[in-house]
């Protein structure tokens, strides 16, 4: 379903490295990858160096094509499913985490999503963040809570500034966890 809401993003979720390569070669877009549990040797190594230097404006990577290095931008937000064992902790500190659990009859959803997902309204959602992006001007230093720190104050710094710009409030709770709420009027 996220292919529905990122910019232009890859085909292949189980792709080879040099589809994700050939990819970028593309231009700007999104990476998304699955079962990263599986991915071994070089190419495991590969794609933990494009995780870590990807939100890096400026970031490049090489790889050969027809016998000559070729330079591709590796600045590219990337989303993965099942990064438990493939990324370690400090890279891990770079990640926005989901863990999944299986769902109980108190939590299950009141749809089957895995079938026959929703695509209009994600497309509706799409549209709107398609239109609202070009009109907005987002803060690059929104005020961070009290509590976030560290690697992950900046790593919500964009998520803030858009919230901040989207008429929501932010507080800080308990432990630097952060609750956003819609303002009143």
């Amino acid at each position: 379903m996220l292919k529905h809401l990122v910019y232009r993003p890859n085909r292949e979720v189980l792709g080879t490295l040099a589809a994700i390569e050939r990819h970028l070669n593309g231009g700007p877009g999104t990476i998304l990858l699955d079962e990263l549990k599986l991915v071994r040797g070089e190419a495991r190594e590969r794609l933990r160096r494009l995780w870590l230097i990807g939100h890096e404006r400026g970031a490049e990577i090489s790889y050969m094509e027809g016998g000559q290095v070729k330079y591709v931008s590796a600045h590219v937000p990337m989303l993965g499913a099942s990064v438990g064992r493939f990324l370690e902790e400090a890279e891990k500190s770079r990640t926005f985490t989901l863990e999944m659990v299986p769902c109980t009859e108190a939590t299950r959803p009141e749809r089957e999503y895995n079938v026959d997902p929703p695509i209009e309204e994600l497309n509706a959602v799409y549209s709107f963040l398609h239109h609202w992006a070009p009109k907005v001007k987002l803060n690059p230093k929104p005020l961070i809570p009290a509590g976030m720190i560290s690697r992950f104050a900046d790593d919500v710094r964009g998520l803030l500034s858009i919230a901040e710009s989207s008429g929501v409030e932010k507080e800080s709770v308990g432990g630097g966890d952060m609750a956003i709420r819609k303002r009143e009027g």
